[in-house]
């Protein structure tokens, strides 16, 4: 199964449908078992339509594993082993705060309102053991402070 927790247009998630076309869809079957392996979550209203438009264009004719909503917004505990996932690819917001009170979904630990903070922990605990993620972030997310200035990305694989 992949998985964007904050998938936009879709662009990652139609790249993969790709590869995986290429690579491993031969009938039918494999066709609608490919539909069932891509989900996707997208917070706003305009890149989640286009983000359906890019999936039936890629040949998910009912993707009803997109979903209109805040992945945030889930209590990160919450998180089962059935909600875990083989692959996620994702390029979340950064630099952005998430509203009061999304912090209370996540342990204390965690104790921030910054998206990309927030949306690695949820990476981490949504990855099925030996599973894999490759995530776009701001240089200096990891080894140090760009200043409050993201000038570049980075690009992390768990």
């Amino acid at each position: 199964m992949v998985f964007d927790p904050a998938c936009g247009t879709g662009g990652f998630l139609t790249c993969a449908i790709d590869h995986k076309v290429e690579n491993y869809v031969k009938t039918s079957k494999d066709r609608e078992a490919l539909a069932r392996t891509i989900r996707g979550v997208e917070k706003k209203p305009l890149p989640f339509m286009l983000c359906i438009t890019n999936m039936i264009l890629h040949g998910i004719d009912t993707p009803q594993h997109i979903q209109l909503d805040n992945t945030l917004s889930y209590p990160y505990t919450g998180i089962s082993e059935r909600d875990r996932v083989d692959v996620i690819i994702t390029n979340p917001p950064f630099g952005g705060i998430e509203e009061d009170g999304i912090e209370k979904n996540f342990p204390a630990t965690y104790c921030t309102r910054e998206t990309a903070d927030l949306f690695i922990a949820v990476i981490k605990r949504r990855l099925k053991k030996h599973g894999r993620a490759a995530v776009v972030l701001p240089d200096g997310f990891l080894f140090g402070d760009t200043g409050g200035h993201y000038a570049g990305r980075s690009l992390l694989t768990i």
